[in-house]
């Protein structure tokens, strides 16, 4: 069998499509900014900026108010923050800063079809890691992202 099934939603497919012109931007607008500024510098910006700009979207999908959200944010274990701040350190920053800095090196155009393999990766590192499992579709869509990459 080859998967459940799927529902689209008008909600679901603009922001998807609000997502991807926004992670398409990234790479045009990064281009620009790491040729005069340091990575460093433009996510020690873009970071606090992007969390900014989160925070209501946060709230109203919750149904609290901005203050709820921060409050709850604070309220958690040590160890939770701990895991958040590792995984904002070491799966967010990290590889953004080794993306900004290789930007300064690479084309733009060329970056973003390098980056297309990021979520066949992904599924790979789960599916080992994790055991997840994938199907012959997901086998399927990640030979024809390799290969349009490897076209590249």
């Amino acid at each position: 069998m080859l998967g459940g099934t799927v529902a689209f939603s008008p909600v679901a497919l603009t922001w998807g499509l609000l997502a991807g012109i926004s992670y398409a931007g990234f790479y045009i607008s990064g281009k620009i900014f790491f040729t005069r500024l340091s990575p460093v510098t433009v996510y020690m910006i873009a970071f606090p900026v992007a969390s900014l700009v989160l925070l209501p979207i946060t709230a109203a999908s919750t149904d609290q108010t901005i203050l709820q959200v921060v409050t709850r944010i604070f309220d958690y274990s040590s160890i939770t923050l701990a895991a958040c701040l590792f995984v904002g350190i070491i799966a967010t920053y990290l590889p953004y800063l080794l993306y900004g800095a290789g930007l300064r090196l690479v084309d733009a155009g060329r970056a973003a079809i390098i980056t297309t393999v990021e979520p066949v990766v992904a599924v790979v590192v789960a599916s080992l890691a994790l055991g997840e499992s994938f199907t012959a579709l997901g086998y399927f869509f990640s030979l024809l992202v390799l290969a349009g990459v490897a076209l590249s």
